[in-house]
């Protein structure tokens, strides 16, 4: 035997350039409709979380019926859809077998055990704080880099190889699979490839003897094998080769009245010494019709060579039964596996958690696991190592007792038990189900006893039923609970307080950012709950040529900011008061998208003298960085559906099916970290073109919202009161209610016509010409927030308070009154955080506090714009000139108090 170690041998032929690691589409097989939906919902949490690599396609695909056609048949039915669906070309794919009903690890049966959770404090994988092994097989899997011309990767999902460190080279013209050096005594228990000198397997064995192994020529001088790692990679023509021989088998693999394996049938195909009357004699010689089918599959087989990449070593996670999973986890192994993938200091592993569990005084060898079902939770005593296969005439255990015995211990024949089924555990329906999973009717099966009146007056199901009737929406929420931090982690915000407390607690920056990252993921995570983004628009309602302009005024806040902010707002609700106005008698903001003849999409800031041209749906889903200048028209651009969400699809096609190009243009006149709410309500005001354009009548308070979940999708995490003091005009009182939807509602104040004269004339409204980015003030305001600060707490509750008494001063025209509130406001904004009243603010207002009744910084403060009320119109006028004399900024100037009453503007040209 030779093997080329991470190579395919010297003739191997070359290999096409990589696209380097990652895969395009994943398609995950299940056994069952029960495993379907929860596989769907986890893979749902790990999108929402960002925990699946970004423009991942996953399709979950379950066994026809509910029957189990192999590895190798379900392998060949997803190729087929994979042709169909137009996928199985340049895509990169990623088949992977989550496992069958797992009868030797019956916990986890119903789900899968490819969800079995491998700790509860470790780091896991992205956002998932104690990852399953999904996400362990999923990332080693995503090291990998296939050829340029794609393919599909097959990978078994009860084990993950370790593979990270590895250089795997696969050939574009044949088929690869994955090995890993072994000496004879654990080759016995695996698949074992038998190779030339070339790399090409010859045969393969199946936990074939010392002597075995060295007859096939399976053992090198050193008496190492190359074990099947349980990996292959099929390039597209290895593909539409088997799908043409298995072409008389797919529709029996559709009814699931034929089965074919992965790791036996297929391989030995296209081993290069197997011969069509040995093989059909090895696998279908007791079936005409199946001889038939596999001589067919054979001779299409034989066109795919099949290579063998060797790994340097054979680390990996198998967690194939209870025993396994239990001592595997207590001992930390996956720790020492893989010390990249979980954080040591963290992992605190407890072996039973989170669906099995081992109670007080119960034997030693015993535990009891709980499943959802409909109607409750049944819970099943079993023993680490009963065999869910063995019959109970041959030795069929119940937590170590003979499974024989049941009849004698429950009163009841051995037909009420087992029905027609076998009379294995598996089939044994003595399982009870209750409200609330007691310990209490299952503990007689552990003690030896016999079944109390209770258990045989419950509903009782057996492992084979729950295979059926487990509740998997309602499973997959709580055990995605049990993946996160601690089991009091139930809901994000309760994550988000406790990544908040580790953020605190941090001895490193490297641990601190990571917590402070969470947190805030987390906070978002609530903040955008409700997220439903519309269709995607097949056809623009404005003509090529017209154009859909948006104009809008910029807001001064002046009581009650940061109760706006999630996640206060989402706990509480909020109050602000806040005024539009106009700089220098104009509206600051504009937005204006044109409908082009040429199908593309093109961007220009004039501000910030910038143009982008997009080409690819790609593209403009990658949204998520806020330091880049076009994030948040990206962002709107999906918000708005008028780009497909699927990265794939050709951007030019769908525009010329919509009726052409977009044509965008932003102007801001105010620049950011003004504290004017610019980049918001800019935000809310491109998002009422793109409504326009998308042919649905903009809203103001659905462009409140759209905006805020603008603010969640690239990730500034800002509250909604900036676009709700441009979208409505002049002053007014902002509400909303207590919940993860915030759609705040705007009422309009009144003031007396001697009190908007007043406060004009008193006003200074100035830029300091300092600029300070939000971003920072507010993830150190919720992480305060999170933690319970007292501080935050009470400045929270007031500045609501405060809000409310701001506007009835506004609405009695009490000037002195507003005067109070505004300075309380600044107040309080400042032990919300200390750092946001910078010397460069407070040096020019304390040098003029004799001609000042009150000032306030605008937004989160730090920099920007200030307003000040001035003593007296003749104060006012000398606070003026000092300011414009002896600016404390180059580019510091004062603007009059203008007053906006219509908000937001638009207009079809």
């Amino acid at each position: 035997m030779a093997c080329a170690r991470s190579r395919l041998g010297p003739k191997a032929a070359p290999a096409a350039h990589p696209r380097g690691p990652g895969f395009d589409v994943l398609v995950l097989t299940v056994a069952n409709r029960v495993q379907k939906r929860y596989a769907e919902r986890m893979l749902e949490i790990r999108r929402r979380l960002g925990a699946l690599p970004a423009g991942l396609r996953t399709i979950v695909v379950a066994d026809p019926a509910g029957k189990r056609i192999g590895s190798g048949g379900s392998t060949l039915l997803c190729m087929g859809m994979l042709r169909r669906a137009g996928l199985l070309g340049s895509h990169r794919v990623l088949i992977l077998h989550s496992g069958g009903d797992s009868r030797r690890l019956p916990a986890w049966s119903p789900f899968g055990k490819i969800w079995v959770p491998l700790g509860r404090m470790g780091r896991g994988l992205g956002p998932m704080n104690a990852p399953a092994l999904f996400d362990l097989v999923l990332a080693e899997l995503g090291t990998l880099a296939l050829p340029a011309a794609g393919g599909v990767v097959v990978a078994s999902g009860d084990a993950a190889l370790r593979l990270t460190g590895e250089r795997v080279v696969f050939d574009a013209r044949a088929a690869t699979a994955l090995a890993f050096p072994g000496p004879a005594a654990r080759a016995a228990r695996h698949g074992v490839f038998v190779t030339g000198r070339d790399g090409h397997v010859r045969r393969t064995l199946q936990k074939a003897s010392r002597a075995e192994l060295r007859a096939a020529g399976a053992l090198d001088r050193r008496g190492v094998a190359a074990i099947d790692g349980g990996i292959f990679h099929f390039p597209p023509s290895a593909c539409r080769a088997l799908l043409r021989g298995a072409s008389t088998m797919l529709p029996g693999f559709r009814r699931g009245t034929a089965s074919l394996d992965l790791y036996q049938e297929i391989a030995d195909a296209l081993a290069r010494d197997a011969t069509p009357a040995g093989y059909v004699a090895r696998f279908g010689a007791a079936d005409p019709a199946r001889a038939r089918a596999l001589r067919a599959f054979f001779r299409a087989a034989r066109g795919v060579p099949l290579r063998v990449a060797m790994l340097s070593s054979g680390s990996f996670l198998h967690l194939g039964s209870t025993r396994e999973l239990i001592e595997r986890l207590a001992s930390r192994e996956p720790e020492r596996l893989f010390p990249d993938r979980l954080d040591r200091a963290r992992t605190h592993l407890r072996p039973h958690e989170p669906r099995i569990a081992h109670g007080p005084g119960m034997p030693n060898g015993c535990c009891i696991s709980r499943v959802r079902v409909r109607g409750g939770i049944c819970t099943a005593a079993h023993g680490i190592d009963d065999d869910c296969k063995t019959d109970a005439a041959h030795g069929g255990t119940l937590c170590g007792l003979p499974l024989a015995d049941l009849p004698l211990r429950t009163g009841m024949d051995a037909g009420a038990i087992w029905g027609r089924s076998p009379h294995t555990l598996w089939h044994a329906r003595i399982h009870p189900v209750d409200a609330d999973g007691r310990l209490l009717h299952v503990r007689w099966m552990m003690d030896g006893a016999r079944a109390p009146a209770g258990w045989k007056r419950a509903r009782r199901l057996s492992f084979a039923d729950l295979m059926r009737l487990a509740d998997a929406d309602r499973t997959a929420r709580e055990d995605h609970a049990d993946h996160r931090l601690t089991r009091r982690a139930r809901t994000p915000l309760e994550r988000a307080r406790i990544a908040a407390e580790m953020e605190a607690l941090a001895t490193s920056a490297a641990s601190r950012a990571r917590a402070r990252a969470s947190a805030l993921a987390a906070v978002g995570e609530s903040a955008s709950a409700d997220l439903a983004l519309p269709a995607v628009v097949r056809r623009f309602a404005v003509r090529p040529d017209q154009a859909v302009w948006a104009s809008a005024p910029v807001r001064i806040d002046l009581a009650g900011g940061w109760s706006d902010t999630p996640p206060l707002c989402i706990e509480h609700g909020g109050a602000v008061v806040n005024a539009a106005i106009t700089l220098g008698g104009t509206l600051p903001l504009q937005a204006m998208v044109r409908v082009t003849e040429e199908p593309a999409i093109t961007l220009h800031s004039v501000d910030a003298g910038r143009t982008a041209r997009y080409a690819h749906v790609r593209t403009l889903l990658d949204h998520h960085d806020p330091r880049a200048w076009d994030a948040l028209p990206r962002a709107a651009l999906v918000l708005s559906g008028l780009v497909p969400r699927e990265p794939r699809t050709s951007l030019r096609s769908h525009l010329e099916r919509a009726g052409g190009g977009l044509a965008i243009t932003l102007f801001s006149a105010v620049p950011r970290g003004s504290g004017l709410g610019t980049s918001s309500i800019l935000g809310a005001t491109l998002l009422a073109t793109l409504e326009r354009v998308a042919g649905r009548t903009p809203d103001r308070a659905r462009l409140a919202r759209g905006a805020s979940l603008l603010e969640q999708m690239i990730r500034t995490r800002g509250g909604w009161q900036d676009q709700a003091g441009g979208l409505w005009g002049g002053l007014k009182l902002c509400t909303s209610a207590p919940g993860a939807e915030q759609a705040p509602e705007a009422v309009a104040l009144a003031p007396p016509p001697a009190f908007t004269r007043a406060l004009r004339e008193r006003s200074i409204l100035f830029y300091s010409g300092h600029r300070r980015m939000a971003r920072n003030i507010l993830e150190t305001v919720v992480l305060r927030y999170l933690r319970g600060d007292p501080q935050v707490l009470e400045a929270r509750q007031r500045l609501v308070a405060g809000a409310r008494l701001m506007a009835a001063a506004v609405e009695a025209g009490d000037l002195d009154e507003f005067t109070v509130r505004l300075a309380e406001y600044r107040d309080l904004k400042r032990a919300v955080d200390p750092a946001s009243v910078t010397p460069a603010l407070e040096g020019p207002m304390s040098a003029l506090a004799r001609e000042l009744s009150a000032w306030s910084f605008a937004g989160a403060g730090g920099g920007g714009f200030l307003l000040a009320v001035a003593r007296s119109p003749a104060a006012a006028a000398r606070v003026r000139a000092r300011l414009t004399d002896l600016p404390p900024h180059p580019h510091a100037r004062c603007f009059p108090l203008e007053f906006d009453a219509a908000g937001v503007r638009l207009s079809v040209l």
